[in-house]
């Protein structure tokens, strides 16, 4: 795909993409960046009974605030 179709397939002004291209390719590359990752803590799982036929097993905070709605 073109840079002009890319462009215009996401309603962008082509002028606009080369703008935005520009600028990242001036960018330097970062190379390797050091990161520190949060401990790990032990993985945590509720478990909802409601009734006799069902269960609501939740193991991640996604599923969570997916349960919560």
């Amino acid at each position: 795909m073109s840079a002009t179709a890319f462009a215009h397939a996401h309603g962008v002004r082509y002028t606009t993409f080369c703008n935005w291209r520009r600028g990242i390719q001036r960018q330097p590359s970062p190379g390797c960046v050091q990161i520190e990752l949060p401990e790990a803590t032990a993985p945590a799982e509720l478990l909802i009974e409601l009734g006799a036929h069902a269960r609501l097993r939740i193991t991640s905070a996604r599923q969570l605030e997916l349960a919560a709605q």
